[in-house]
Formats: C-alpha cells, structure tokens, sequence
C-alpha cells in the first residue's frame, strides 16, 4: 500500500473515534426530550386560607389533561423552593414573620418534567402582642387598682402597695405616667389607724378625676385629697364625725372650680333603710360647703355623678326598686338607677332600670354620648334562662336625660365557664362605639360595641393577667394596663391564636 494512503486513513480512523465518543457522552447526560403530545399539566388555581401572623394555607387545585400520568407539586416562596414531590393539594407554610408580603408559587411537574406554575401575593398578619412595658415601683409588692387618661397623652394609675416589708399594712398610692409610660412622679398615701387604734388600714382609692385647671382630685373611702401636677398634695378633705360612716365613691367638678362627690353610708345598717347615698360640696380650696344623707330604698349605691347643664346633679348607680323592709330580702330586685337632685342636693326624681331578667344588675361606667344621652356599661348577674343556672352577662343600656330608653342590649364578653366578671376600663370611639375591657377568674375580653349597642368586635383573652384600664391611639392599637403593673399593647388588627 502506497504509504501516503495509510497515513490518511489512521487520521480518519482516529477522528471518527472522537466523534463517536463525544456522542456517547452526550447521550448520557442530556435529560429525556419533553414530550410534545399535549400531555403537560393545565391551568392550576390557587388560593390561600388561614393566614395568620406566621402561618398561611395554601390550596390549589388541577386537572391533569391526562388521568394516567402522575404529578407532583413544588412549593416555592420568594422563589425560593420550600417543599417537592407533593402530591397532596395544600400545603401549610410556617415560621413566616409578622406583616410581611410574600409571593408564593405552586408549581405541578408530570413524570416527563413538563410543568405549569401558578404564583400569588399573600400578606401574613400583625403579631396580636406588640410589645410588653413593664413599670418598675419600688415597693415590696403592689396591685394597680384604676387609672384614667390624661389630657397631657399620659395616665394616672392608683393602687395599693406593701412599700417595704410584707407584714406592713397596705398603703395606697397614684403613679403618673407620661405618654411612653415613663414615670414622672408618685405619691403614697399613709396607713391609718382606727377609732380604737387597734387596726391600721390603708384608704382604697375609688375614683380619679382630672380637674379644671390641670391637676388630679382623688377620692378614697374616707377622705379628698387635690394633688398638683407634679404629684404634691395641695390639700385634704376628710370628715371625722361622718366620713367613718361612709365610703366616698366619686366626684365631678363645676364650671366654678367647687367639686361634688357622691358615696354611701351604712349609719343605718339593720333598720329599713340600710344604704344611704351621701352626697357633698367642697369648694375648690377643699372647704366643706355642705353634706347630705338620703336614700329611699333598701340599697343605694351611688357609682357616678354627673353635673346637667342646668346646674342639677345626676347620681347614677344601683339601688333597690322593691324592698324596704331589710328583713325581707326575697323580693329584692337590684337595679340601675339614677338620682336627681338640685345643686343644693334636695332630691327632684329617681327613677329603676330593671333589666329583662330580674337580676342582680350592677352599674360600672356611665359614658355621655355625643348625642348628650348617657350610655351605662353594667353587669348583670343571677339566673337566667335558657338553663336557669346562675349566670352573668354585660349589659349595655342607653337612656335620656329624661330616663327614657333608647335601647337595651346583654352580650356575653368573658368566658361562659369564668366566674367574677366585671367591666374594668371604658373609651370612647368614633360615632358613640365603646372599647370595652372586661376581666374574670379566667382572663380578659377586649369587645367593641357600636352606637345601637350590638357588638362589632369581640377578643378573649384567655390566661391573660388582669387588666384595669384599656384605651385606643388613633385606632390603631389596644393599650391596657395589667393589675400587676405591666403596659400591654395589642394590635388592633392582629391575629389571636
């Protein structure tokens, strides 16, 4: 052979063993070709439920063109692949933050790889606990008792403490708080010692008022005290020949400065009237101008007091409609009531508010309507149907100043199984709404009740420390102070688990 032909025929022998090598190569690793036979997934619909602070529910659903091939699913949030080989049509997503976009995308692949995907925006909800203060006393152990809301954007909290050791007697107190909850000053006020000195008691505080000029009016079972607003007393009202008899309640202050207060008396205990209202003038130095007893029925027991706008006094509270006798406690039937008198205290009217069941009924917020109508927030309490047993609900009763009803309305706020409900805080929301907070043996309710006395939002809190006072910044969280001296915040529109 001539050897230039070999030489030839040795190079294109080694160049189709390349070739054929490079193939097979290929061959391996490329993936099957998609099929072109109209077997891919269709269309799939996709749709979210149960969404919450941290979690959300996808579901979707498929028809596959073909019935024969198999298909799974692929998750994916923010393009990020979070679950594969699905074959259910939901999946749960978790540990997601609070009030955050996502996109998710569902993704259905068949045997052959051939997929359709589908994508869509979720938004997860607020954490319902925003955030957690915790106000720092220096006393042993302290309970906070009430509070009000300041024009200054802060709140004026009263409570009692054991200031040093626990075997002390309790002291009471008020603590101002400034709009971030800061303290800005305290005032404790001393034990006292009974008649026979034998006992020391502390004066419960039982109504807080802010006054015309910008200080703070507090009213204890005993005695008035005026405090300026940075926390000094300026003076204190106490009646030793009658206020021993008595536990002041509440008060209100005229255009004029002078303030009247309201309570009750016991100095009749065991004869046919054995709750008498008191009623009283200081002036705005804390001079007495004058003290009254009365009272018609067997109980009265003044919560508020109210001044008209033609100078008349308006007392409201609970009180006896039927029994006059003490003994004869079986027909007894206490009920909301109101109390006209004129500015000297001499009595004009009175006039019951049994409720529909004949219960127990115990008024616990008394809130002027823009409408100039009074709304009163009560709890009533006794057997009740449809099962008879003893019961408990709220009770939200709108009347005139004249007495008339406008509406009646019960709802149950706590927990059906909880016991000792009571109303604890009371605002004003836009349209004559309230935001009312509730506490029992259980936990604490947060409810919103429109202007006709329905109930447009209702939370229960179950496990949750007790809580004396609840307001709203601009609608857009829930501020209530615990008994146990702890800010909690709660987002108005966040998700409860």
């Amino acid at each position: 052979m001539n050897m230039k032909i070999l030489i030839v025929f040795i190079i294109l022998l080694g160049c189709f063993s390349c070739t054929e090598t490079e193939i097979e190569t290929e061959y391996i690793i490329e993936e099957p070709p998609k099929t072109t036979d109209g077997i891919s997934p269709g269309e799939i619909q996709i749709s979210v439920d149960q969404i919450t602070d941290a979690k959300a529910l996808i579901l979707w659903e498929y028809e596959p063109l073909d019935q024969t091939i198999v298909v799974t699913y692929e998750i994916a949030v923010n393009d990020s692949v979070v679950a594969y080989d699905i074959i259910e049509n939901s999946f749960m997503l978790t540990k997601l933050q609070s009030n955050t976009s996502y996109s998710v995308s569902v993704t259905a692949l068949d045997e052959n790889r051939n997929s359709s995907k589908v994508s869509t925006e979720i938004q997860t909800m607020n954490s319902f606990i925003q955030a957690v203060l915790y106000i720092d006393l220096d006393f042993e152990e302290y309970t906070f008792a009430t509070a009000i809301s300041t024009t200054d954007g802060g709140v004026l909290v009263a409570g009692n403490a054991n200031v040093t050791l626990a075997s002390e007697p309790l002291e009471s107190f008020i603590v101002k708080l400034g709009k971030n909850y800061s303290i800005e000053w305290m005032h404790v006020f001393p034990s006292y010692v009974e008649a026979d000195e034998s006992v020391q008691s502390y004066d419960i505080i039982n109504d807080l008022l802010e006054t015309n000029d910008g200080s703070y009016l507090i009213v204890r079972d005993r005695s008035i005290s005026k405090m300026s607003n940075n926390g000094q007393e300026l003076w204190a009202y106490e009646n030793s020949d009658k206020t021993n008899l008595s536990k002041l309640i509440s008060a209100t202050q005229n255009d004029n400065g002078d303030f009247y207060f309201t309570g009750m008396s016991n100095r009749n205990w065991g004869k046919d009237i054995s709750n008498e209202y008191i009623l009283g003038k200081l002036s705005q130095e804390g001079k007495e101008l004058w003290f009254k007893f009365g009272g018609t029925t067997l109980i009265n027991q003044p919560k508020e007091i109210h001044i008209e706008s033609d100078g008349n006094l308006l007392i409201m509270g609970s009180a006896e409609s039927k029994g006059t006798v003490f003994d004869n406690l079986s027909d007894a039937v206490q009920s909301i009531w109101f109390l006209r008198t004129n500015g000297e205290g001499e009595f004009i009217n009175q006039k019951f508010f049994v409720n529909k069941y004949t219960v127990y009924d115990g008024l616990e917020a008394m809130v002027l309507t823009e409408d100039n109508n009074y709304l009163l927030v009560c709890t009533i309490s006794g057997s009740m149907p449809p099962y008879g047993y003893h019961d408990t609900k709220q009770r939200f009763l709108k009347i005139t100043p004249n007495g008339e009803v406008l509406w009646d309305e019960y709802h149950y706020l706590n927990s059906n199984t909880g016991y000792f409900p009571s109303v604890k805080g009371v605002a004003n929301l836009e349209g004559d709404s309230l935001l009312v907070l509730t506490k029992d043996d259980r936990g604490i309710a947060i409810a919103t009740i429109d202007g006709l006395g329905a109930l447009t939002k209702h939370i229960k809190l179950s496990g949750y420390p007790g809580c004396i006072f609840i307001k709203t910044i601009e609608g857009e969280n829930y501020h209530c102070i615990s008994e146990d001296g702890r800010i909690i915040l709660f987002n108005h529109d966040g998700y409860l688990e």
